[in-house]
């Protein structure tokens, strides 16, 4: 689904060679030794993606209620997916959206009646598993923060997103999803398991990266994001995911992602500026 998608223009010897890395690293591995959640959202989101770039192929609303099926069932994992569906945002599709976020409204008021709990505990319940393993996470707000605060600042960062997602220029989606994928690994709670998904951020340097930022800045970049692969990936395992390893991971990780932030809030900024 990746090669369908966001890597379509890619050589097949790179996006072989970013799966094999994908597949060699610790992350994969254990995801798939604990079940898989992650897996199976993150696929169910990617399909939404590629039913939605093939939109022209069939009748408007069948594609419509597709897409949001597959967004509805990715939002069982919606730690890592609901800032991801973000780019439905970016690109307008409110109808899928609504349709995906209504869905698991209803379900959510019909598990409250048949439990006999209220529909805010509902929503609040998973949100308190979160918080009582704040500690326990991998590079997530909430280890920096802490539990509270780190829930308030995953809402003002999703904030932040959806505003973002609004004003990003068209044809800069591989630009948008990166960022998009860098903040869902760490806005709430995250095992480093799910960080298998890092590998769709390799995404950014197969779009006009240079002609947006310029070559020296895509360059450090690269070399940045392949740190960033190398310590999450196999550091944190050689390690076995110590304090000093944890700390060194999340410096380049949150330096890597606020860099991205400000040159994609630069781009923003010049594509108004020349567009008057």
């Amino acid at each position: 689904l990746l090669k369908e998608t966001f890597f379509e223009d890619t050589d097949i010897y790179d996006f072989s060679a970013m799966m094999l890395i994908m597949l060699a690293g610790t992350p994969y591995r254990n995801q798939l030794g604990v079940g898989q959640h992650t897996l199976f959202a993150f696929f169910f989101f990617m399909l939404a993606v590629y039913v939605d770039d093939r939109r022209p192929l069939r009748a408007e609303w069948g594609n419509t209620i597709l897409t949001a099926l597959c967004l509805f069932v990715s939002y069982f994992k919606y730690t890592l997916t609901a800032p991801l569906a973000i780019l439905f945002l970016y690109r307008k599709r409110y109808k899928e959206l609504a349709i995906s976020v209504i869905g698991h409204v209803i379900l959510t008021g019909a598990a409250a009646l048949w439990l006999g709990k209220n529909f805010i505990y509902m929503i609040k319940a998973p949100l308190g598993v979160a918080s009582a393993l704040a500690a326990e996470g991998g590079l997530d707000l909430s280890v920096l923060l802490g539990a509270k605060a780190g829930i308030v600042a995953a809402g003002f960062v999703f904030i932040i997103l959806a505003v973002l997602a609004v004003k990003f220029p068209a044809d800069k989606e591989y630009v948008l999803f990166p960022l998009l994928i860098l903040w869902s690994l760490v806005i709430t709670y995250h095992r480093t398991y799910d960080f298998f998904a890092l590998s769709a951020v390799a995404m950014l340097f197969c779009g006009s990266l240079s002609e947006d930022f310029g070559e020296r800045t895509k360059n450090v970049l690269l070399y940045w994001y392949a740190a960033l692969i190398v310590l999450v990936y196999f550091g944190l395992r050689v390690f076995s995911e110590n304090t000093a390893s944890r700390i060194a991971a999340g410096i380049v990780y949150y330096a890597f992602t606020l860099a991205l932030g400000a040159l994609s809030i630069k781009m923003i900024k010049d594509w108004k500026r020349d567009n008057g």
